[in-house]
């Protein structure tokens, strides 16, 4: 679907940010991780690399962060402090539990879709 398609059925940033959210959770869960390293994830993405920018995936490992979700350590690579981002309990849950929660929310849509075209 191009980008220009999923903007006349109303994908919109806000939409694929959300499913960044656990995207980069998932990715985090894998293995601790650094920003950089989640942006080249996303931008890999048919989807996501055409809406997410870089600095969605710092305001989204920002948001994580505070929700709890993930904590940031740091460390040191090639003389630069370098951030590096792992999994909280918390996090670990939402990603397990990630297949009901998409397949809750692509039923909510069918069933918001069905009921706009039943009135």
């Amino acid at each position: 679907m191009e980008r220009s398609e999923m903007h006349r059925i109303g994908i919109d940033r806000g939409m694929a940010r959300g499913i960044a959210r656990l995207v980069i959770l998932s990715q985090i869960k894998k293995s601790r991780t650094y920003p950089y390293a989640l942006l080249r994830c996303i931008k890999g993405h048919q989807f996501l690399g055409k809406f997410v920018s870089k600095s969605d995936v710092y305001n989204i490992t920002t948001s994580l962060e505070k929700d709890g979700y993930i904590r940031r350590n740091a460390r040191v690579s090639g003389g630069r402090l370098q951030k590096v981002y792992a999994i909280t309990p918390e996090g670990a849950e939402v990603v397990k539990n990630k297949d009901r929660i998409i397949k809750r929310t692509i039923s909510d849509f069918r069933k918001l879709i069905k009921e706009e075209f039943d009135e």
